[in-house]
């Protein structure tokens, strides 16, 4: 649900959410309220996950909508979601990586697993029989994904699961905008599903960046500290203050 409050001083600021790999705008479900109380407007989009392109220009959209009401926007990725934005979202003004993959020019997701991927990961992938998809194992995807969240939340994660095509993981990057927009990184020092060591790796490449205590899926297990985070930036944008710097041509170690 998109939402508009009123302008904070004068100016707006809104916020992209963007979800991963075989999930839904719903895994945003408890942070879209809290953000709009704290008076931003704020989307969740729903990536057809279908093809990065495909995935990219909802992204684009978004960001382009939602400037027509809104100074600023920062577009926030997790997981997978970090990859689209890195192909979409040039026209951000600032980009949020969350436990989230950054494949630079001429890489594409899939290029970067090796890199990023955990026994618990790759235990709780499963290819679909057509052939074309994956999805995630209901049980062995719980170490991976979801090792702090509640039950209840588990419960409802797994029955809104979707599968997703292998297409989003072979399209190749060509211009990667978290070189030419500012970006900021959180790391999740818990994660079974993505490497700790990677999210350091580009958090420490971006420079700015915070570090929480909880699972891959922040916006269950972390929820406060993640909404706290998600403020702290948007208001930098609200400001002007241009305190986040965008990396241009350093390659990634």
């Amino acid at each position: 649900m998109q939402r508009i409050p009123p302008a904070l001083g004068g100016r707006r600021t809104g916020v992209v959410l963007v979800h991963g790999a075989c999930h839904g705008p719903w895994c945003w479900e408890n942070v879209v309220g809290p953000v709009y109380s704290a008076g931003f407007e704020v989307h969740a989009v729903d990536l057809p996950l279908t093809s990065l392109s495909s995935d990219a220009d909802v992204v684009r959209s978004a960001v382009r909508a939602m400037k027509k009401s809104c100074e600023a926007v920062l577009v926030v990725g997790h997981s997978y979601g970090g990859v689209v934005i890195t192909a979409g979202g040039h026209e951000a003004d600032a980009l949020m990586f969350c436990a989230a993959s950054m494949p630079d020019a001429g890489q594409a997701a899939g290029d970067v697993v090796p890199q990023l991927t955990t026994p618990e990961l790759e235990l709780s992938l499963a290819v679909h029989e057509d052939g074309v998809s994956f999805g995630l194992d209901p049980v062995r995807a719980i170490p991976a994904f979801y090792g702090m969240c509640t039950a209840a939340q588990v419960k409802e994660i797994l029955d809104r699961l979707r599968p997703m095509h292998f297409a989003c993981m072979n399209e190749v990057i060509v211009e990667p905008a978290w070189r030419s927009v500012p970006s900021s990184y959180v790391v999740c020092t818990e994660d079974f599903a993505m490497a700790p060591a990677y999210q350091e790796g580009r958090a420490n490449f971006l420079g700015d960046a915070v570090r929480l205590r909880c699972d891959h899926s922040l916006f269950y297990s972390a929820t406060d500290q993640l909404v706290a985070r998600l403020v702290e930036v948007a208001r930098r944008l609200t400001a002007d203050s241009g305190t986040v710097r965008a990396q241009t041509t350093t390659p990634i170690s």
